[in-house]
């Protein structure tokens, strides 16, 4: 445990230095901080590993960014690009599960690892994308809701995908019951968040007490991710939507400045040296091209899937293209998906690699090509 102390407080100073100097040289800053993490984890200098502490810091981590980003969105915004969201989720998905189908056929993969691979490559995971455009001052646009919104219902999309796969392989439950648990836990959180929290906010305004109400809204963060991972959704998608409910309060103001100090200064760093530390380019061994090849179809398929949708409803191409890209990190769910397809025998150990480095290398790539896309530090184009 003391050893753990050095290297979160190492990694905190380092952080902040490396974010520094990346951002002065016009870099994502971001991306310091996950090299920082391959730098000093088992693909670098083998200095740290991954372990339960910086894995506990990088779940925290990612929750706090996305409870940050749920209080940012303009709901009435994300609402008019809904047409569009449902087009990228939906095309976004289906382009990289045929993808990942078709890849499968041509290494001769068996039906149980076809159709865990092609669902790896489903899931997006904002995280990255969100972080950026809140860098360039661009998560409240077109783009930024869109993409927010695809994300949400292609987490949705992944999960029923998952769970029809593993009762397919005779060992889950139906995605009919998969269905009525989202229904569920989407019902009670929006009329939770409607009648209770406002209300509860409220009441902790009240308390004497240092900083109730900062309080009371991490722990309805934490609990809605809570149950969000415990009915099979993503922990995000529960602080996400926990950050639109709250963000929606009259309190909701004063907890997002503490928030703020709270993820940027302490959690979500170790999201992004923990991306680092999970890279494990060396066990690759003869297996590099098959990685490097669903590395490159993960991006493609989710780029032309996603971007494609979002054309289909914007008709506008700079900002299809900013989605198709913002659409391409994968996260939590690919490695959930691999886990258990390893847990099941279906997949090996190279597939569990090549989806680190899909979701590491996702996320060194997407910055640069936003800031790219977007740039400028403006909010302009808001729909």
């Amino acid at each position: 445990m003391l050893i753990q102390l050095f290297w979160v407080g190492l990694l905190l100073i380092l952080s902040r230095i490396v974010s520094e100097y990346t951002g002065r040289a016009k870099i994502p800053p971001v991306i310091g901080v996950l090299l920082l993490g391959i730098f000093i984890g088992p693909s670098g200098l083998r200095l740290l590993e991954d372990n339960a502490i910086f894995e506990f810091l990088s779940h925290m981590g990612i929750l706090f960014l996305m409870f940050i980003a749920g209080m940012e969105t303009d709901t009435k915004q994300m609402l008019k690009t809904g047409k569009t969201a449902m087009l990228v989720a939906g095309l976004g998905v289906l382009f990289p599960f045929v993808s990942g189908i078709l890849l499968s056929l041509f290494i001769h993969a068996g039906m149980g690892r076809m159709l865990f691979l092609a669902t790896i490559l489903t899931a997006t995971s904002v995280s990255v994308t969100v972080i950026t455009l809140l860098d360039l001052n661009k998560l409240r646009t077109v783009p930024g809701y869109t993409i927010l919104g695809a994300a949400v219902l292609d987490d949705i999309i992944a999960l029923i995908i998952i769970t029809f796969i593993v009762s397919f392989t005779g060992k889950g439950g139906s995605p009919v019951f998969a269905f009525l648990k989202i229904l569920l836990y989407f019902t009670g959180a929006l009329l939770f968040g409607k009648y209770v929290i406002p209300y509860a906010l409220r009441y902790f305004s009240r308390m004497r007490v240092r900083e109730p109400v900062l309080a009371a809204g991490i722990g309805f963060m934490l609990l809605y991710a809570f149950f969000a991972e415990k009915l099979g959704i993503a922990g995000v998608t529960g602080s996400y939507l926990a950050g639109i409910l709250i963000g929606n309060t009259i309190e909701g103001r004063n907890i997002k400045r503490g928030v703020d100090t709270i993820g940027y200064g302490f959690f979500i760093p170790f999201f992004f040296v923990q991306l680092g530390l999970m890279a494990a380019f060396h066990k690759l061994g003869s297996d590099v091209l098959f990685a490097l090849v669903f590395v490159a179809i993960g991006l493609v398929s989710k780029f032309l899937g996603s971007g494609f949708g979002a054309y289909l409803g914007l008709r506008r191409v700079k900002e299809s293209l900013s989605i198709g890209v913002g659409m391409m990190p994968r996260g939590e769910v690919a490695l959930v998906v691999a886990a258990l397809g390893i847990k099941e025998g279906l997949l090996t150990e190279a597939d569990m690699t090549a989806t680190i480095m899909l979701v590491v290398l996702s996320a060194l790539i997407t910055p640069f090509i936003l800031r790219a896309l977007m740039g400028g530090k403006d909010e302009k184009d808001k729909g």
